[in-house]
């Protein structure tokens, strides 16, 4: 889950500091696959969820997309109409990172309806928009 004010160091919150410190973005693993939802996405999900009275069950909340590390960074700088300077460090490979995480909404979408309506590049451009990070010729 991605979206404004979230704190969680995670990839897409690491990657946004290091823009707006504006100096080069660092990283591990440029391959691995993410399924990222926007954060309204996920809320619209689990709402979903919570009108339901189906006892205890497992639902996996995903678009049904991955998105590699490297395509991901690909359209942040298409969004922010720049460059970005990667380093890719070995220090930051996980010993343990899965190469292709993405989850199957499927039992989800048949049983409340809820699919997700942000494409990642919307999700990243409200976020970049909301960041204040978007180059000047973009943000209206």
């Amino acid at each position: 889950t991605f979206g404004p004010r979230w704190t969680n160091p995670h990839l897409i919150p690491h990657i946004l500091q290091e823009l707006k410190t504006g100096g080069t973005v660092r990283l591990g693993n440029l391959s691995a696959c993410r399924d990222l939802i926007y954060v309204e996405d996920a809320v619209a999900a689990l709402l979903k969820l919570a009108g339901l009275s189906c006892g205890f069950e497992t639902f996996n909340v995903g678009t049904g997309s991955a998105t590699s590390v490297r395509e991901l960074l690909q359209i942040l700088e298409e969004l922010r109409g720049k460059p970005i300077d990667i380093l890719q460090e070995d220090k930051r490979l996980r010993a343990l990172d899965r190469p292709y995480l993405c989850a199957d909404s499927t039992k989800l979408s048949r049983l409340t309806g809820w699919r997700p309506v942000w494409s990642l590049r919307q999700g990243l451009q409200a976020l970049l928009q909301q960041e204040e990070i978007l180059a000047e010729g973009i943000r209206g």
